[in-house]
């Protein structure tokens, strides 16, 4: 017999072979499903947090991070949901909402262990957590909910103190934020563009009759009615203005004034946006004289009032007017 005959496997013993390698590999994926499917929430059963929601008046964020904890509060006051550490600045009321409705309808599941061991590797425990949130009705802590490191993508190890399961849950990271400008309402300084009458830029005025109740332009002692359409550069700009921070009851460093809108509104109230840009940081800021806070604002949104002058308010009522014209004349034409 050759020598390449002796080494040559048998049919056999190579179907053996790959029967093995076969059996290997099948036992090998079903260990990393069962891996990974550990890592997965479980199947929902009853609430996870037990609490009557509708008493929650204060949640209180806390977050360790770099050998630090950096807590954020939201209140609940007769006004609605507000931020008491960030000079009381109201909250975005929606996504509180959303937050609470969140814990409401998260549930149990099946826990993924329940050994005092996994608490600190999962990092839930009362003294090593990655976040906190502590529910309050009144002044008396009602529970907390510990989310620990990530189970997998969007999901986090979760428990509540009263006892050692430990659960995987699902929860946004918006809704778990520590930073006080993600909590913010930043449609504060919005108007209803219909309850504006007058609006003063100071070098023009814009004006809606009564009668008519028509926007006119007063410029040089000339007025001239508007369309809707070309007033609305000026309205809309100034009825969606929206915050990006809260920078406190009093002005933080030197500022340089930008411009003065001066409004008047349904029932003859009054309302004044004084704009300014700090000079060491260049941000720029917002104050209403019917809010004691003063706000960051986007630089475009400015610039968006700024362009609005008497001569690009003329050119597009000129412009509006030739469609009219347009407009008619291809009505006759087709007569």
């Amino acid at each position: 017999m050759s020598a390449a005959g002796i080494l040559a496997p048998s049919p056999g013993r190579i179907i053996i072979t790959l029967g093995v390698l076969l059996v290997l590999q099948i036992a090998f994926g079903t260990l990393l499903l069962l891996r990974s499917s550990s890592y997965l929430p479980a199947e929902a059963t009853s609430p996870l947090m037990s609490c009557d929601f509708g008493k929650i008046e204060k949640v209180v964020f806390e977050e360790r991070q770099n050998g630090g904890t950096t807590k954020l509060v939201l209140a609940k006051e007769k006004g609605g949901w507000v931020l008491p550490e960030c000079y009381g600045f109201p909250a975005a009321q929606s996504t509180v909402t959303q937050l609470l409705d969140s814990l409401k309808e998260t549930k149990k599941g099946l826990p993924v262990t329940a050994t005092k061991e996994a608490l600190e590797r999962f990092k839930v425990t009362a003294e090593n957590f990655t976040k906190a949130i502590n529910l309050y009705d009144g002044q008396n802590k009602v529970t907390t909910l510990y989310l620990g490191s990530s189970s997998g993508f969007r999901a986090v190890y979760a428990r509540t103190p009263e006892n050692n399961e430990i659960y995987t849950i699902e929860i946004p990271e918006y809704l778990v934020t520590t930073k006080a400008d993600d909590w913010i309402d930043r449609h504060v300084l919005r108007l209803n563009a219909n309850d504006l009458v007058a609006v003063d830029m100071g070098s023009f005025q814009l004006k809606k009759s009564k009668a008519e109740k028509k926007w006119a332009l007063v410029h040089q002692e000339k007025t001239t009615t508007l369309h809707d359409s070309v007033a609305d550069e000026l309205i809309d700009a100034l009825a969606n203005l929206s915050v990006n921070s809260a920078l406190g009851t009093k002005m933080d460093g030197e500022a340089a004034s930008i411009l003065t809108v001066q409004s008047s509104l349904k029932e003859g109230r009054a309302l004044t946006y004084a704009f300014s840009r700090l000079k060491d940081k260049g941000t720029t800021v917002v104050k209403a004289s019917d809010k004691p806070w003063y706000m960051a604002v986007d630089e475009w949104s400015i610039k968006r009032l700024k362009e609005v002058t008497p001569a690009s308010l003329l050119k597009r009522e000129a412009d509006e007017m030739t469609k009219e014209q347009k407009a008619k004349a291809d009505e006759k034409r087709k007569r």
